[in-house]
């Protein structure tokens, strides 16, 4: 990723998870949105920190992140559980993996972003869930992928 790019998406990622940190009514229809917007920047940071990665392959793309859940554990903090749909180009098959994301917002012109993104399950490994079956699961015991950006 260059530069100006990482930080435009990590600023659509602050703000997003600011936004959402923001309202107390964490049910709300706005509140599902923010999330969404939450973790298509996620779904953007993953794709381009995989691309790096030597497990992988240069022709997977990352879709999006489902959430399953949100929880927040302190008020600059956004913790997002859910799976990652991926696939690969020029075939239509998708894939899902375990996702598990933490994000530490900076106050208001501080410091940078902070974040912490795992996804795949080192024991099962890549593309053995095809979209479509996805079912509850438990995070893996063991991360595929781990990014972490400190501030």
């Amino acid at each position: 990723m260059n530069p100006q790019e990482n930080i435009h998406i990590e600023g659509i990622l602050a703000d997003s998870v600011r936004s959402y940190l923001g309202d107390p009514d964490l049910d709300s229809e706005l509140q599902q949105e923010r999330l969404r917007e939450t973790c298509s920047a996620l779904a953007r940071i993953l794709g381009q920190r995989l691309k790096e990665h030597g497990k992988w392959n240069r022709f997977n793309w990352v879709d999006d992140v489902l959430p399953t859940s949100a929880t927040v554990p302190s008020p600059r903090e956004l913790v997002v559980q859910g799976l990652i749909i991926w696939g690969q180009r020029k075939q239509s098959n998708e894939w899902v993996e375990p996702f598990l994301a933490s994000v530490q917002v900076p106050e208001e012109g501080r410091g940078t972003l902070a974040y912490r993104i795992m996804c795949g399950d080192a024991r099962r490994g890549l593309g053995t869930m095809p979209y479509g079956a996805i079912a509850n699961q438990a995070l893996p015991e063991e991360w595929l992928f781990t990014f972490s950006k400190a501030r």
